[in-house]
């Protein structure tokens, strides 16, 4: 992903050359109305950041004839329950100008747009801000988890919502120490709806981005355990058998196994939100 500040890029075809990430300058105005291929009032906002993939960017517009953008809004601080991908509608992201400043953006998923290729060719865009790198990673992330619509089986969730809401309370309380849940469920559990009398057996594991865990986690972690054990434990009145625990643990970037982050769900507290969307839901 490249990220200058010096102005527009032109390739070998003397086209505006956009890559994910960038942030430039955009209004209505400057755009035929009949560009956008997205139902989007382009009249409220100025800074817009480009997320289609480098390589669909450039391939041929009879090929790919779009590019997709969100527009920005700024903010004055980061929501940490918003970075790292930890929502699944919202993204907290900051940038910097060419001075090293930083400024706080906002993007929400709803208002995706496209605008087509052969109108965006040709014009100058300033860009003012800048992406890092490791900001890149994290939009790049949290994009492709929109399409990651892993819905977990229908059993699973009639038990969870006992305990969903008081769970991401909890969750709440570290939301500036960690950077992502993620649920790992014995025997492929994930994949197939469980029978009445068949718990659910579930790890959980915290992921933080630093090499200490905070100590805010171990009272955590003993809460998350407390929770489950304590709602599931009573099933005389014929309900489902519920979830057991086999792991709650907190785990830093640096250590999380490759094998762990492929077979884990990256958890988020909204991704149910997603039922209503034509993709289905969304972990």
């Amino acid at each position: 992903m490249s990220n200058s500040t010096e102005g527009p890029r032109e390739n070998l075809r003397g086209q505006v050359q956009l890559r994910q990430g960038d942030i430039i300058e955009i209004s209505a105005g400057s755009i035929p109305t009949d560009s956008f291929a997205a139902s989007v009032d382009a009249a409220w906002f100025s800074l817009a950041i480009v997320v289609s993939h480098d390589c669909d960017i450039d391939a041929s517009a009879s090929k790919d004839p779009l590019i997709e953008f969100f527009p920005l809004k700024e903010i004055p601080k980061l929501d940490r329950s918003k970075t790292h991908t930890k929502n699944a509608r919202s993204l907290h992201f900051e940038a910097r100008t060419s001075s090293g400043d930083e400024r706080y953006f906002e993007i929400e998923a709803p208002n995706k747009f496209a605008i087509k290729k052969a109108d965006l060719w040709g014009r100058e865009f300033a860009f003012p801000y800048f992406v890092k790198p490791d900001q890149c990673i994290e939009l790049a992330d949290w994009l492709s988890a929109r399409y990651r619509r892993a819905a977990l089986p229908n059993n699973f969730e009639a038990r969870y919502k006992k305990v969903r809401e008081r769970f991401w309370t909890l969750i709440s309380g570290v939301n500036q120490d960690i950077s992502a849940v993620l649920f790992l469920f014995d025997d492929d559990q994930n994949n197939r709806e469980c029978a009445a009398d068949e718990p659910y057996t579930l790890s959980i594991f915290l992921i933080y981005p630093e090499r200490e865990a905070p100590r805010t986690f171990e009272p955590l972690i003993s809460d998350i355990n407390r929770l489950f054990e304590s709602s599931y434990r009573n099933n005389s009145l014929g309900e489902d058998a519920g979830i057991e625990i086999r792991r709650c643990a907190a785990i830093s970037e640096y250590a999380l196994s490759m094998a762990v982050y492929r077979r884990a769900i990256h958890h988020r507290a909204d991704w149910m939100s997603y039922e209503s969307d034509p993709s289905g839901p969304m972990l």
